[in-house]
């Protein structure tokens, strides 16, 4: 089949797929808000750098066993059914916290990241404006900048083309893969994300629950020269560069109304709850303020 003909193939697909998911998602979203409360969650803490997560989960969503708490006692299976959690879904960011023993025979604290693409976006950003506010203070911050204005980029599309499945979020090699392997009931191959440039080529070119990403004067350059930058830090070879930085406040006002864009699209119904989607809107704010008063 012509390479064009499977690009099309999987695209059709995702969109016949995103309408069945979606309604799975608003489910979700409905279960989750009737969770019981034998399973507390506080409030998630977005402070970066200075980060102190949640330290008393209820359950630990990827291992077998419950973290120590008000769950304490039951199967995993036993504690989902009482809280019909079939979708339930620890807040990302947290730290669940249990005591294992330690080689010397003492209890240690076992300690657990959580993270999603919506976590990495608020606290990419979050990183991004702390950055540039010290940016006058210390010319180095303009690298952290870069690299965490990207990551909140990628985040963020990664976001919205994952809505109802991850196949745009995929590279094509990947999707076809995963797509047969679901057809003829086969073992899934493992994926990967697809590069940062095809992820910004798809946002433009996929319309998802009837929203499609128009880009505006330069931002189709300026994601070419955020993502250039971020490759050559990341990936930075022994030598002297000079960089002029005159014009890189345009190129990350360019980026973060783009991201700006895709938060007033189907992403705006993917927020975990009410007060996540008030954090991103909030640190989206001040990542822009502090970026209009860069050369101010």
């Amino acid at each position: 089949m012509p390479v064009g003909s499977r690009s099309n193939l999987v695209s059709d697909r995702v969109q016949e797929e995103v309408l069945h998911q979606t309604l799975i998602e608003v489910q979700s979203r409905l279960r989750r808000n009737c969770r019981e409360k034998r399973f507390p969650l506080r409030p998630r803490n977005y402070g970066v750098p200075s980060y102190h997560p949640i330290q008393h989960v209820g359950v630990c969503r990827s291992a077998p066993q419950l973290a120590s708490g008000s769950g304490e006692g039951q199967t995993l299976t036993q504690a989902l059914e009482q809280a019909v959690t079939s979708a339930f879904h620890l807040p990302w960011g947290l730290r669940a916290r249990r005591s294992v023993p330690s080689v010397s025979g003492e209890e240690m604290t076992e300690i657990w990241l959580r993270t999603d693409e919506r976590e990495d976006a608020i606290v990419s950003l979050k990183l991004f404006a702390d950055a540039v506010s010290l940016i006058k203070d210390d010319m180095a911050y303009w690298k952290w900048a870069i690299i965490s204005l990207h990551s909140a980029v990628q985040s963020v599309m990664a976001f919205h083309l994952g809505f109802g499945n991850d196949l745009l979020v995929m590279s094509q090699e990947d999707a076809e893969a995963w797509l047969e392997a679901h057809e003829s009931g086969g073992t899934y191959p493992e994926t990967k994300m697809d590069s940062f440039l095809n992820l910004y080529k798809k946002i433009k070119k996929n319309e998802i629950l009837g929203f499609k990403f128009v880009p505006e004067g330069q931002q189709g350059s300026s994601i070419k020269r955020l993502n250039w930058f971020r490759n050559e830090f990341v990936h930075f070879m022994p030598k002297g560069w000079s960089i002029e930085m005159s014009g890189m406040a345009a190129i990350f006002m360019d980026c973060l109304n783009i991201i700006n864009n895709l938060s007033e699209g189907p992403i705006c119904m993917r927020w975990e709850d009410q007060n996540q989607s008030q954090v991103f809107a909030s640190v989206l704010k001040s990542a822009i303020e502090k970026t209009n008063a860069i050369y101010h």
